[in-house]
């Protein structure tokens, strides 16, 4: 089996173990279905729908306030769902419900699916996982106490770039929204 099949496969059941982990059967199944065949018949949607739907009902049991959920096949949208709330209010026009354009803090979870991607592209030979990643931000990215060392796109799919995300405010590397990535890390930026 190719690193890229097991990759994929890898991916799929991921998916499925993490909905699986959440109690719903349902969308487990539908889930690893869609990744393997590239799309959902209507009831596999259907199905997928209402279990995730139940996900975000007051009764649940994991008290989810909204989600958002994507799948992709080849480069083509297959499946997508958006149910419950990004905001949590007391009245209904305090909550506003999930969309296609809400924003999720998904920190680590991303992390898998970047490296997956990385190496898919590294086997390929598309990028080299020793380039400076300077090259795909389109600016320069350095620690500043260590100005002359490239950042490696290896360096940060290890978590050895030097690059740390502190516990406070100060030392976080959490920007806001209307923030530019270039102006996060741009030396003398006040974060």
């Amino acid at each position: 089996m190719t690193l890229k099949k097991l990759a994929t496969l890898g991916m799929a059941l991921a998916l499925a173990a993490s909905l699986s982990a959440t109690g719903t059967a349902i969308a487990q199944k539908a889930a690893a279905e869609a990744v393997s065949a590239g799309g959902l018949s209507y009831t596999e949607r259907a199905e997928l729908d209402l279990a995730l739907d139940k996900m975000v009902e007051e009764s649940s049991p994991y008290q989810v306030p909204g989600l958002g959920v994507i799948l992709y096949k080849d480069g083509r949208e297959v499946y997508s769902h958006f149910v419950g709330s990004r905001r949590l209010g007391k009245s209904a026009e305090e909550r506003l419900p999930v969309t296609r354009d809400t924003r999720f803090r998904i920190a680590s979870v991303s992390k898998q699916f970047t490296v997956f991607t990385l190496m898919e592209l590294a086997e390929g030979g598309k990028l080299s996982l020793q380039d400076d990643v300077s090259k795909y931000l389109g600016f320069t990215l350095r620690n500043p106490a260590y100005p002359d060392t490239p950042i490696t796109l290896e360096m940060l799919a290890s978590h050895t770039s030097s690059l740390r995300n502190g516990g406070n405010e100060e030392d976080s590397y959490t920007s806001p929204p209307q923030e530019s990535i270039e102006e996060f890390f741009r030396p003398g930026s006040p974060r």
